[in-house]
């Protein structure tokens, strides 16, 4: 392993001045992700910002009906969180397909949102809850959607000398139901190939569909929502021609690449069938059925 400047800042504002004057820059929060790419050779810093000390980045707090959680919040404390677990539970149920308790306990969501793995557990489930992200640097201050956040592998929008600080997600409204699950042939340290999370909301009827957002990740180079999927099954009810539909939009929709587990052709196969009971479940949440 190359050599590397190490810093522990104080304040975010410290750490701006860090990342805007040094090139190769990068924070350090849990640091699951990031050794796991300086281990891999897959980056190679100049510089290690450790952020860890910083004061008020971790926190779970409801606020003008959305919870707000703090960059160093890790897994575990957000799945945990009775605020998390009561007005937005599919984060909580996403949470719990993360590796294992021990990493559950280090890696923080801001650091997991920022690390951009495409296979994430926690980004399916953000992206259908419409989340957005709060970031701060030399420009000042921003939100951003976290569908316009992800740019390619490893890869986010945010420019060298900015960090995020906060995400914000709307509390799951009435006539609700969300699901998250993944294909996975082993548990915990299996990636998601695919990770779908379906969030519904019902008009007062509870049958007709009146909003759906859509998360997927293992797909492609990025975490992304299907707003095709998303339109088509607006002011629809479940049934099984529904269900056929929304699996051949799924396949339609998405760009997965060979990998030395699967094809692209089986993980769209599987991303249709997997789209089918992740819809049907949220859909009977809605409507209060069991599973």
């Amino acid at each position: 392993m190359k050599s590397f400047e190490y810093h522990e800042t104080r304040s975010v504002q410290e750490t701006i001045e860090i990342l805007s004057s040094e090139e190769e820059t990068r924070i350090l929060a849990g640091g699951c992700g990031l050794l796991l790419l300086i281990k891999e050779k897959l980056f190679v810093p100049r510089a290690i910002v450790n952020i860890k000390k910083i004061p008020g980045l971790k926190y779970v707090t409801q606020k003008n009906g959305h919870i707000a959680i703090g960059t160093l919040t890790t897994h575990n404390e957000v799945k945990d969180a009775p605020a998390v677990a009561e007005k937005i539970p599919l984060l909580s149920e996403a949470l719990g397909y993360v590796a294992t308790d021990r990493i559950r306990n280090m890696a923080t969501l801001g650091g997991t949102l920022t690390y951009a793995d495409p296979t994430s557990d926690a980004a399916p489930a953000l992206l259908a809850l419409g989340a957005r992200v709060k970031a701060e640097g030399k420009g000042g201050e921003r939100e951003i959607a976290l569908e316009d956040f992800f740019e390619d592998y490893f890869e986010t929008v945010l420019p060298p000398d900015e960090m995020l600080t906060e995400i914000i997600v709307p509390v799951q409204p009435d006539r609700c139901g969300a699901y998250y699950t993944r294909f996975e042939v082993r548990k915990a340290m299996d990636k998601a190939m695919p990770g779908i999370a379906v969030l519904l909301v019902l008009e007062d009827d509870l049958r007709t569909i009146k909003v759906a957002r859509i998360g997927m990740s293992g797909v492609g180079n990025k975490c992304i929502r299907l707003p095709e999927a998303e339109a088509f099954l607006q002011g629809k009810e479940d049934h099984e021609e529904i269900r056929r539909n929304i699996n051949e939009i799924v396949k339609h929709n998405i760009d997965p690449i060979d990998d030395y587990h699967y094809s692209a052709e089986y993980k769209k196969e599987v991303s249709g069938v997997l789209m089918e009971r992740v819809f049907t479940e949220a859909y009977r949440r809605a409507t209060n059925q069991k599973s």
